[in-house]
């Protein structure tokens, strides 16, 4: 992931919460072509 913004950091235990996943912007996780 060091295609990400270097400010841009998950917490470590991102994986281990699911449910904070949500704050994260989905263009973080799914990044389309073109965009």
């Amino acid at each position: 992931m060091s295609n990400l913004s270097p400010d841009f950091t998950l917490p470590i235990n991102f994986c281990a919460n699911p449910q904070d996943a949500w704050t994260i912007p989905a263009r973080f996780l799914y990044r389309q072509p073109g965009v």
